[in-house]
């Protein structure tokens, strides 16, 4: 999760979504995803913070809660990301899209465009 989704989130944040809010004029503000971002930020260190403690019956049924919190959040936030990436498909001509991808920071295929 630190290797992958947290460094995905900031490359979205940086990159993605202020070119998103640039092209919808800020009708349509990132704010709602960035709040996901940062609750799943915020799961993943509670994660995180479980990995020490021993399985019990308690700390199992909070792994449980915060596992479904996530998925429910993910599968939501994926799904509407694929709907923003197409909107930089349609507006963004093939050399704008490769500065997206040659960003700084990009570690292998993190953002799609």
């Amino acid at each position: 999760m630190a290797e992958q989704l947290i460094p995905h989130m900031e490359q979205a944040e940086a990159m993605l979504y202020p070119e998103l809010e640039r092209l919808m004029q800020n009708r349509h503000s990132m704010t709602p995803m960035r709040r996901e971002h940062a609750e799943l930020r915020a799961l993943a260190g509670e994660l995180a913070d479980l990995a020490e403690r021993d399985l019990d019956l308690g700390v199992r049924m909070r792994l449980r809660r915060i596992l479904y919190r996530m998925h429910a959040i993910l599968s939501t936030h994926l799904a509407e990301e694929e709907a923003y990436l197409a909107v930089l498909d349609h507006n963004l001509d093939t050399e704008e899209q490769a500065r997206l991808v040659r960003a700084p920071g990009r570690r292998g295929n993190q953002v799609h465009v």
